[in-house]
């Protein structure tokens, strides 16, 4: 098998942003200020994630002093956003929007594995 072979295999094989944030519990972990809060959502998340070979990084956003998550689709050169308070899809940011802070979590190879997988 060739390379190509096995991207394409990858992707039948995978499970979709959407998808994952429907099994996920972490939206029904209790806010509790001062010992778990917007960091610890985003963390939580982002370890779950990676159980489905979904590589999201920590997004900070200085102008509410929040942390959420992000998707970064190398190829698309776009990050989803996600509010792991709610699980919900926020929207799309490039990364060099100055609003958003984009804190890398993993290698720069593991980030293909998020190709095609927003839906």
């Amino acid at each position: 098998m060739n390379i190509k072979s096995y991207f394409i295999i990858g992707i039948i094989f995978t499970i979709t942003l959407s998808q994952f944030l429907a099994l996920d519990t972490t939206d029904t972990h209790v806010y509790e200020k001062d010992s778990y809060v917007c960091r610890d959502f985003s963390r939580d998340l982002i370890l779950n994630a990676y159980h489905y070979r979904l590589y999201l990084d920590y997004i900070y956003i200085p102008e509410k002093n929040h942390m959420i998550t992000g998707l970064y689709d190398p190829k698309s050169k776009l990050i989803t956003l996600i509010e792991p308070q709610n699980n919900n899809i926020l929207g799309y940011i490039k990364p060099d929007n100055p609003k958003y802070v984009r804190i890398p979590v993993w290698k720069n190879t593991q980030y293909y594995a998020n190709i095609g997988r927003v839906m």
